[in-house]
């Protein structure tokens, strides 16, 4: 029957075997083979555990064709991973080899490199992808593939932000914003600014109150940052609307100032972006557009403090 079985189909795809092990502790090893079992299992049956236990002293006398072979017949598996395990530091070094019994050989014999403890449940999720796919470990495995394929996840650290924020600087007027008194217009203006910022993946979305000596405004930002680094440049468009009063030349005539809608254009660099705690340096065009209209320069530098 176990004959006809083999010949007709195998009663499990995959049988995971932790063949050698160095330097490394027996509960990390049964971790290990745990994960790769689970990530398997999501292309075929695996051996149970308690089989794995009782064949496995067997299959360390013989590892030749013929050996596993008849192994594979014996146990009605068609995949037999062979996994050997090194430790050198905190480097756990992995090599994974797999016998098929319908080509009767090798069909997969790779290693790669986790470098900590934490990182081989990625590793043994990006073996288990080549076995099933038959790549070439390097084209899923590798530290900057791993890298780079749970980059493009929701970042653990960035998935939503919530930020309050506080940043101080100063503004030079191109136009407009001349003095109550006269027509002079003052060469910068300090600004101060809070603000509310919500913030998922690449983008955030803002509500910040501004107010300098010429009066205060309502802005609402919309960032769009470059990447999910820690630093990283950004560029930022603000609608908003100023509350500012009128200037009048000597015979009544209205020249600046007055209430109205406003834009900002500009650019700015997140310091610690994907931290509790972030500096942020911004540079923009504001124009208001009232009386004047009054437009400027504007520099800004602060804070923002939130939670994940």
């Amino acid at each position: 029957m176990g004959i006809l079985t083999f010949f007709i189909f195998n009663l499990y795809v995959y049988g995971v075997f932790p063949l050698e092990m160095r330097n490394v502790d027996t509960t990390v090893v049964a971790i290990i083979t745990d994960y790769l079992c689970e990530e398997l299992s999501a292309y075929g049956s695996v051996l149970g555990r308690d089989i794995v236990k009782d064949a496995l002293y067997e299959l360390k006398g013989c590892l030749t064709d013929t050996c596993l072979l008849r192994f594979s017949e014996k146990y009605d598996v068609k995949n037999i991973v062979l996994l050997y395990i090194d430790r050198l530091g905190e480097k756990y070094i992995v090599r994974i080899k797999v016998f098929n019994s319908d080509k009767k050989k090798f069909v997969f014999n790779q290693k790669d490199v986790a470098d900590k403890e934490s990182d081989l449940d990625i590793l043994m999720q990006r073996f288990a992808e080549a076995i099933y796919e038959g790549k070439p470990v390097e084209e899923v495995i590798t530290t900057e593939t791993i890298t780079a394929l749970e980059s493009e996840k929701e970042p653990r650290k960035r998935i939503t932000r919530k930020y309050f924020s506080g940043r101080v600087g100063t503004l030079f007027p191109t136009s407009g914003f001349y003095d109550d008194q006269n027509t002079t217009r003052p060469k910068n203006l300090t600004r101060f600014i809070l603000g509310f910022h919500y913030e998922v993946k690449k983008t955030a979305i803002g509500a910040e109150w501004t107010f300098f000596s010429r009066g205060s405004g309502f802005e609402f930002p919309l960032r769009f940052f470059t990447s999910n680094e820690d630093y990283t440049s950004y560029l930022e468009i603000a609608p908003g609307y100023y509350l500012m009063p009128d200037v009048y030349k000597d015979w009544n005539e209205k020249i600046a100032g007055g209430n109205g809608p406003s834009i900002g254009l500009g650019v700015g660099y997140a310091i610690f972006h994907t931290y509790d705690v972030q500096f942020i340096v911004n540079l923009r065009y504001l124009l208001i557009l009232n009386n004047g209209p009054d437009s400027g320069i504007e520099f800004t530098f602060g804070l923002l403090f939130g939670k994940g």
